[in-house]
């Protein structure tokens, strides 16, 4: 945690792939889209970050929870987010980083 960032690793070789930095706070949950392109990471603030994994730059920020965001995973097509928080809501996302969450 004192790092701030999430790593992506090589299961039968038990190397990191890849670091995602530029987190404010401890990362406390990762999603990695089935197809290797994305990224999703919650750290104990506010926000969920967006990734391409396979470039490790950041894409975006999930931003509308009010509280520390604890989860964070793909829809099972890859083509939603949705972010839960100790506000005690859920957010689904569309679209990517850019848009604002439906309800």
């Amino acid at each position: 945690c004192d790092d701030r960032t999430a790593k992506l690793w090589h299961t039968e070789l038990g190397e990191c792939v890849r670091t995602f930095d530029g987190f404010r706070d401890c990362v406390i949950t990762v999603a990695y889209l089935s197809d290797g392109t994305l990224a999703v990471a919650a750290s104990m603030g506010v926000l969920a970050n967006m990734w391409n994994a396979t470039a490790g730059e950041s894409i975006g920020t999930l931003r509308g929870h009010r509280h520390q965001v604890i989860s964070a995973m793909f829809s099972a097509e890859g083509a939603q987010v949705i972010t839960a928080s100790v506000d005690r809501t859920a957010k689904l996302w569309r679209g990517g980083p850019s848009t604002r969450p439906p309800h």
